[in-house]
């Protein structure tokens, strides 16, 4: 049995080693990853966690759930929606802000651990605080769907992805591998996979319709074979050829 909690008293929930963990928000590529698990699906596989956060857990198979709030705060603030009921129930441990007495379910997230191994208190939403604690738990790898800031209309939610892209590079300086879905905005995926944007036409930016030929070598790191030779076939090469040389040239 791993290691998953603190003591009974501290009630802090303790980083454990993991290899892989899937992170499912609930955003519009969590249908990526129900399509990934109907179409492909996969036994359970030791050191690989799928955590979920807030509502994602009412319809998700996962290991942790995470509501990064005080929830007595939210509580009050929310009567109606009676998150210390619902979680009284539940049956995987749910790491808050603060755990509360009577609510055996609620572990304490480590934040003090978090501070200390890191040195940084950038936490704008909640997906970063997974991120940091996937770290503290020693992952190779995170895989990451519903998480895209992207709200038809725009919406003061979408600040938060830089905070979540910010510590997404920060676990890559550290080795880690990042799988995003190909429809995701978050770090331009679909912007760079689709050709979309007046920039973004599909490639790697400065190289235009000579783009460097990148496939992952044995160990699953990217690496340049070449660069393609005649010009890769792009979706969409508008935002290349219209914008203006000048333009083109300073930016």
């Amino acid at each position: 049995m791993r290691p998953r909690v603190g003591n009974k008293e501290d009630r802090v929930f303790k980083p454990y080693p993991l290899s892989e963990v899937t992170i499912v928000g609930q955003g519009m590529t969590v249908v990526s990853w129900l399509q990934q698990s109907f179409s492909s699906p996969k036994p359970r596989v030791p050191g690989h966690e799928v955590w979920v956060l807030n509502g994602a857990a009412n319809v998700l198979r996962h290991d942790v759930l995470f509501n990064m709030h005080d929830l007595e705060a939210l509580a009050e603030a929310e009567p109606e929606k009676d998150y210390l009921g619902v979680y009284a129930g539940h049956d995987k441990p749910v790491v808050t802000i603060r755990a509360l007495e009577g609510v055996d379910s609620l572990w304490e997230y480590p934040f003090a651990e978090v501070i200390e191994a890191f040195g940084e208190t950038y936490f704008a939403n909640g997906i970063p605080y997974l991120i940091a604690f996937a770290l503290l738990c020693g992952v190779k790898v995170i895989n990451i769907f519903g998480c895209d800031y992207d709200y038809e209309g725009v919406s003061e939610y979408e600040k938060g992805r830089c905070n979540l892209e910010y510590w997404l590079g920060f676990a890559r300086a550290k080795g880690v591998m990042i799988n995003i879905p190909a429809q995701s905005s978050l770090c331009d995926m679909k912007w760079r996979m689709t050709g979309k944007g007046r920039i973004g036409y599909g490639g790697v930016y400065g190289f235009f319709e000579r783009q460097p030929v990148i496939q992952p070598n044995a160990e699953g790191k990217p690496e340049v074979l070449g660069f393609s030779t005649p010009p890769a076939k792009f979706d969409d090469v508008e935002a290349a050829v219209n914008t203006d040389p000048k333009e083109r040239a300073i930016q």
